[in-house]
C-alpha cells in the first residue's frame, strides 16, 4: 500500500510571508525541497489532496499548483493516474539528489551555471553562423514561433528555451559541444525554471533569441556571440540583482 504523508507539513499562516518579495509558489517550492531533503517526504511516497496541502501550507490552491508544475519540470514530483502527486522514487529521483536541488535553487550557483554556459554557447554560436543548415535555421525559427506563443507560461516556455539553445549548439557541428550542454542539462534545466520567474525574463529572451537567429542566418559570427552574451549578461545581472535585495530567483 502506498504511504500517504499524515501531517507533513505545519500550516503556515499569510504572516509567514510578510515582508518577504519572493512568489508564494517560489515558497511553496522551498518548503517541499525542504521537506524531501530532511526526509519529511520520501521517494515514492504521495502528497495529500491539492486541498489538504494547500490548507496545511496555509497558501491558495493555485499557488501550490504552480510549485508542484515547477517541481514536476525538475523531476522531483511525479502525476500517477488514480495515486495523485508522488515524489519521484530510487534512481530517477536520486540523479537530482546527486546534482543538490538545493543547491540548485541557490542565486549563486545560478550565476556560476550562467558563467558556464556563456563559454559553451558562446562559442558554439559563432560556429553555427559558420555551419548553420537551412534545415536547423528553420526548426530554429519554428521553435521561436512556439515560444512567442508561451511568454506567459512560466512551466513550457522553459522547455521549448531548453529546445531553442540545444539547435543551436548542434548547428555548430561539433559533437563534443553538444555532449558538453547535454552534460549540463539538469543544472540548465533548473536555472531555467527560475529565471523564468523573474519579471519580464521571458519577454526579453524572446528579444535576444531573435537577434540571435537573425545573427546565424546572416553567418555573422560576431553578431552572434555578441546576442548570445548579452542575453546571459542580462539573466546573470537580473539574478544578480536579486542576490543583492537578498531574494532567490
Amino acid at each position: 500500500m502506498t504511504e500517504v504523508v499524515s501531517d507533513p507539513m505545519s500550516v503556515v499562516d499569510d504572516r509567514a510571508y510578510a515582508g518577504r518579495k519572493k512568489a508564494v509558489s517560489e515558497l511553496v517550492i522551498d518548503r517541499i525541497v525542504e521537506m524531501i531533503a530532511t526526509h519529511e517526504l520520501v521517494p515514492g511516497m504521495t502528497l495529500p489532496t491539492e486541498h489538504e496541502l494547500s490548507q496545511q501550507l496555509g497558501v491558495s490552491i493555485v499557488a501550490l499548483r504552480e510549485a508542484t508544475r515547477v517541481l514536476k519540470i525538475l523531476g522531483v514530483l511525479h502525476s500517477v493516474p488514480r495515486r495523485g502527486t508522488v515524489v519521484l522514487p530510487g534512481v530517477e529521483y536520486a540523479q537530482f539528489e546527486h546534482l543538490g536541488i538545493l543547491l540548485g535553487l541557490s542565486v549563486q550557483a545560478t550565476v556560476h551555471v550562467v558563467e558556464a554556459r556563456s563559454i559553451v554557447e558562446g562559442r558554439a554560436v559563432r560556429l553555427a553562423a559558420m555551419r548553420a543548415t537551412k534545415e536547423e535555421l528553420a526548426e530554429m525559427r519554428r521553435i521561436l514561433k512556439r515560444q512567442q506563443n508561451l511568454v506567459t507560461d512560466v512551466v513550457r516556455y522553459p522547455q521549448e528555451d531548453e529546445a531553442f539553445h540545444r539547435v543551436t549548439v548542434v548547428a555548430a557541428h561539433n559533437p563534443i559541444l553538444v555532449t558538453v550542454i547535454d552534460a549540463m542539462r539538469p543544472q540548465l534545466r533548473i536555472v531555467r525554471q527560475q529565471t523564468a520567474l523573474l519579471p519580464r525574463r521571458l519577454d526579453k529572451a524572446m528579444t535576444y533569441h531573435i537577434r540571435l537567429v537573425d545573427a546565424i542566418a546572416a553567418h555573422d559570427p560576431d553578431a552572434a556571440e555578441s546576442a548570445l552574451l548579452d542575453h546571459l549578461e542580462d539573466v546573470s545581472t537580473d539574478v544578480k540583482a536579486r542576490l543583492d535585495k537578498g531574494e532567490n530567483p
